[in-house]
């Protein structure tokens, strides 16, 4: 069974319901699980998460609210990416 660790956020609109981001970690890099109908999920490597253009096209149809706490959660994953490898 492969292990994963999952660090969250919730955004919390003042007309809608709130919205939680999930970032799941995997040992090859991350899925980054959004609050869609469907629950549309983005699989990153270590490498992709370096990559600021692809990232762009990636989450281009994210909301400025939703593309920050996305990116704050990725940072926090890839600065630490070493710890994360060596538990997974």
């Amino acid at each position: 069974m492969a292990h994963k660790l999952i660090l969250e956020d919730t955004i919390f609109y003042p007309s809608k319901a709130p919205a939680t981001i999930q970032v799941e970690v995997v040992a090859n890099g991350c899925n980054v699980i959004l609050p869609t109908q469907n629950g549309r999920i983005e699989f990153l490597t270590w490498e992709h998460m370096q990559d600021s253009e692809l990232m762009a096209n990636v989450f281009a149809d994210e909301t400025v609210r939703t593309l920050r706490v996305i990116m704050e959660l990725l940072e926090k994953v890839y600065v630490n990416r070493h710890l994360y490898k060596a538990l997974l």
